[in-house]
């Protein structure tokens, strides 16, 4: 019977998301906080990087390995992807207002 390992990763910080904003010249429009929040959250569900996940979101860039992308347009696992981590993004926000 095989076991899937985990690795532990480090999720990413507010910093490193205002840092890639600024670096494109960027203004964000949306809660930074609960963008942070779904990218780590669904991070753990598919053991990718976070950061690499946040790139997918943002940016749509291609994760290595991960079967995003075919011939530039998002795969279904691409979709399921970005989908559930806007998911995630929108439970978060809803809790953020509830408060």
């Amino acid at each position: 019977m095989e076991t899937k390992t985990t690795t532990k990763r480090r999720g990413i910080t507010l910093a490193r998301i205002n840092d890639w904003f600024k670096s494109e010249g960027l203004t964000p429009r949306h809660n930074l906080k609960s963008l942070k929040w779904a990218v780590n959250e669904f991070s753990k569900e598919v053991d990718l990087e976070p950061y690499d996940l946040f790139l997918l979101l943002v940016a749509n860039k291609e994760i290595s390995g991960a079967h995003t992308h075919s011939y530039g347009f998002h795969t279904s696992n691409g979709r399921y992807m970005i989908d559930s981590m806007a998911r995630l993004y929108f439970i978060s926000e809803d809790k953020h207002n509830r408060l």
